[in-house]
């Protein structure tokens, strides 16, 4: 599926009284909010403003900390707060990193429907955007610098987050290339629980939220970790990461903590990373990592740096549910995973495809009768632990052929021996078998040079869940087949409030005819076809009346995976 970028409706409502204030560095906070006359804080014109209205901040640089409480717009007309252009900076003013830090940029608590665009933000620390019982919370387009937890989620009230198209750097080159700390001790041990341990963080982090967070199309650089959740119990479930571009990491760009349930990482391309997947001791399940890329490039520094692909590892906590670990591709000079071991479960490795530059291969050191291995191919041999059991039923030895490894292109080459060497997967809990366009699924992440597509995300409430939203349905996938749009909701859909006349589909700004649609997958996807054929990037849909969900939720754009019409 092609990569489609989500219109932007940040500046539309459909309210017929939305507003413009209007915030200069230089403003009066007696005057109107308007653009002759601004305003000089923005706490001042968010407490003005009302739900669908705009906060535009003039360029320049505000010393302020952005303080919100008690304040929602709603799920038709969000509050905006959003940049006039890149000139737009938030200082917060920390003179260097540390920890316990309170320069912040943005303190949330008791707010719901609130975008932030645009921003840039610098001299934040420790943990300088609190989000604290707060909920369908939007950070698009954001550039941020600095900080340890960027984004720290609290609260079981706290959930739907979204961060999109932003770019984090928390140190610059001098993060990924330190060796040391200045008493010599070793930069990663430093940053982990040390001394220089204010950078160990991440862009996004949530202690006890609601969850249902969505995080793709972000660039991540010289960082500690790149995304980590740090959960328990019931908490933090239901997380969507895809299409991120994260690189020189000093440890982990995927980590959940603790706990994890309903994790879907995906179509996220990695490189120099110390490890990209870490479950080390984490009880839950369902984790399902697909058509990612990891490479390496052949310095010296990441050579040391770079140990592993990745680190399944049981402890006091292992999965009760799969980690479905399937067609993604690395090569690398480090090891395949940097252990498996100590009640290591769960872990069902299909599809898979290595290339290891170095010496080191596969290390796959704890076999428990929960972890499965098919049709993964590694240019190194299988380590024993595999080989002695015939663990790995129709793995191959060899060369996969990757297209240029040095330009980051994890494609197969035509000659490539994983071309139709995979096996099918399906998952009848999500309603989804697997696709394939040759004689059987290709091993790695791309599918006929195309991301290999995974099962479609369903939200799902874990055992004992410690919040008690209703999941308000939207739109997390779709595809065109022809004249036919496939939708994909994050909840089964009652069928009665999805019917021909309900939907309008636009093609290049053209209105088309629906024909026929239907209902399938346990609810899930609707199919749609209209009178013409239809253009994937050229599409965009919007509803008469909302639909809702089987449990009564009602339908929203936050966050939807397909462009909406502006009304």
């Amino acid at each position: 599926m092609r990569r489609i970028v989500v219109f932007c409706m940040l500046l539309v409502s459909a309210s017929l009284h939305a507003r413009t204030l209007y915030v200069s560095v230089k403003g009066d906070d007696r005057s109107a909010g308007s653009a002759a006359n601004p305003l000089q804080s923005i706490n001042r014109a968010v407490k003005l403003a009302n739900a669908g209205d705009t906060v535009l901040l003039t360029a320049g640089t505000y010393r302020q900390t952005i303080r919100i409480s008690g304040k929602a717009g709603n799920i038709d007309n969000p509050v905006y707060i959003i940049a006039q252009n890149k000139n737009t900076v938030i200082d917060g003013g920390a003179p260097a990193p540390g920890m316990g830090l309170d320069y912040n940029w943005i303190e949330l608590n008791n707010t719901a429907w609130i975008v932030f665009q645009g921003i840039s933000f610098v001299n934040g620390w420790t943990d300088p955007v609190n989000v604290k019982n707060s909920s369908y919370i939007s950070f698009r387009y954001c550039n941020f610098k600095g900080g340890r937890k960027v984004i720290l989620a609290t609260g079981a009230d706290t959930h739907h987050v979204l961060v999109e198209g932003c770019s984090w750097d928390q140190g610059g080159e001098k993060l990924w290339t330190i060796d040391k700390d200045v008493r010599g001790v070793d930069a990663w041990l430093s940053m982990h629980h040390e001394l220089m341990g204010y950078y160990n963080g991440s862009l996004i982090d949530s202690r006890a939220s609601g969850g249902s967070f969505v995080i793709r199309r972000n660039r991540i650089t010289n960082a500690y970790n790149g995304i980590r959740f740090t959960s328990k119990k019931g908490y933090d479930a239901n997380i969507e990461v895809y299409e991120n571009d994260i690189s020189n990491i000093r440890d982990n760009d995927f980590e959940p903590e603790h706990y994890a349930f309903n994790l879907h990482i995906y179509h996220n391309r990695s490189h120099n990373i110390h490890k990209t997947l870490s479950v080390d001791d984490v009880a839950g399940g369902y984790i399902y990592y697909y058509g990612n890329t990891v490479t390496m490039d052949s310095t010296a520094w990441a050579k040391k740096i770079c140990s592993g692909f990745s680190k399944i590892y049981g402890g006091v906590d292992s999965l009760t549910y799969p980690l479905y670990f399937f067609n993604n591709s690395f090569f690398g000079y480090g090891k395949g995973f940097n252990a498996m071991e100590h009640r290591a479960r769960m872990l069902k490795h299909y599809n898979n495809a290595y290339y290891f530059a170095g010496e080191q291969g596969l290390i796959l050191e704890y076999i428990d009768p929960t972890n499965e291995f098919d049709n993964d191919i590694t240019n190194k041999p299988w380590p024993s632990s595999i080989r002695n059991n015939a663990l790995e039923k129709n793995g191959k030895t060899a060369d996969v052929k990757f297209r240029n490894v040095f330009q980051r292109d994890l494609r197969l080459q035509p000659s490539s021996i994983a071309i139709d060497a995979g096996k099918q997967l399906s998952f009848p809990e999500l309603q989804w078998t697997q696709s394939f366009k040759g004689k059987s699924v290709d091993v790695g992440a791309y599918e006929d040079n195309e991301p290999v597509q995974g099962p479609p995300y369903h939200f799902r409430k874990p055992e004992n869940a410690a919040f008690h939203y209703t999941e308000t349905p939207r739109v997390v996938r779709y595809y065109v087949n022809g004249n036919k749009l496939h939708l994909f909701f994050s909840e089964a859909m009652d069928a009665q409030s999805l019917s021909n006349n309900n939907i309008e589909i636009q093609c290049r700004n053209k209105k088309l005819k629906v024909q026929n649609s239907v209902l399938q997958d346990g609810a899930y996807e609707w199919i749609v076809e209209t009178d013409t054929q239809l253009i994937a990037n050229e599409i965009s849909i919007g509803f008469i009346k909302k639909p809702v969900s089987v449990h009564g939720g009602v339908y929203t754009n936050w966050a939807a995976a397909i462009p909406v019409i502006a009304k």
